[in-house]
């Protein structure tokens, strides 16, 4: 357990000024089999894609929305939005045409 804090805190080293809990370093070392080097590879390329991809504007998501495939149900804790999702919406959707 003590191995594993100190590699914890080794990751933390890399990624000072991010945003990032203990919680989140761990899943991505046990990922990685508590790879230093590989969960850091994984955790930057994560965190790129978090910043080239959100947040995710209402505006973005609306057309989803106006299909009822989601319904938008209010904001939760941190005032983040919260989703229920329509399953048989989900299932009549035609993915392969999706996908084109």
């Amino acid at each position: 357990a003590d191995e594993q804090q100190d590699l914890i805190k080794e990751l933390r080293g890399r990624f000072g000024s991010e945003p990032v809990d203990d919680v989140t370093l761990r899943r991505f070392l046990i990922t990685r089999s508590w790879s230093i080097d590989g969960a850091a590879v994984m955790l930057q390329s994560h965190l790129k894609w978090r910043t080239e991809n959100l947040p995710v504007t209402q505006e973005e998501v609306q057309p989803i929305l106006d299909e009822r495939k989601f319904a938008l149900l209010g904001s939760g804790a941190g005032g983040r939005p919260v989703f229920i999702l329509n399953f048989l919406q989900l299932l009549q959707v035609e993915w392969q045409e999706a996908d084109q």
